[in-house]
């Protein structure tokens, strides 16, 4: 049986990406990550992307491409990170889902912690491409 799917959110603005601390009630309280969601039943990855702009942090998005992907901390499941342009809206992230945000560069993300190991790999290497930065160190 495939296991479940999720998205990433990456939204890029003026150089740097926003993340996320993760709020109490969700898994993984207090990592710091790009904003996730499930992927629902007869939704594709690139909907749920938009959708989940929309909930979590109240921003209506398009969905680019896939720029990443990766699984889990405990390898159940799938992410694919989905880059998205704001269409409309101000930042309102949901307080159920979010304790914090912020605006990373590449190398500021290394400054965060707690992070997802697995997440290193993009802010190291997919992410300068994506703003036109250097690579972090």
């Amino acid at each position: 049986m495939r296991g479940r799917q999720a998205v990433a959110i990456v939204l890029v603005e003026q150089g740097r990406m926003l993340l996320i601390r993760r709020a109490e009630g969700v898994p993984r309280p207090g990592f710091w990550s790009p904003p996730t969601g499930w992927v629902e039943p007869g939704e594709s990855p690139a909907e749920a992307a938009v959708r989940e702009a929309k909930e979590e942090l109240g921003l209506e998005v398009s969905a680019e491409r896939e720029v990443w992907h990766c699984h889990s901390d405990d390898g159940r499941l799938r992410i694919d990170w989905w880059q998205v342009t704001r269409l409309a809206g101000e930042l309102r992230p949901d307080p159920a889902e979010v304790a914090a945000y912020r605006w990373v560069d590449a190398g500021a993300f290394f400054d965060l912690t707690p992070t997802f190991r697995q997440h290193h790999d993009f802010f190291r290497d997919r992410l300068p491409s994506l703003v036109g930065a250097p690579p972090a160190d």
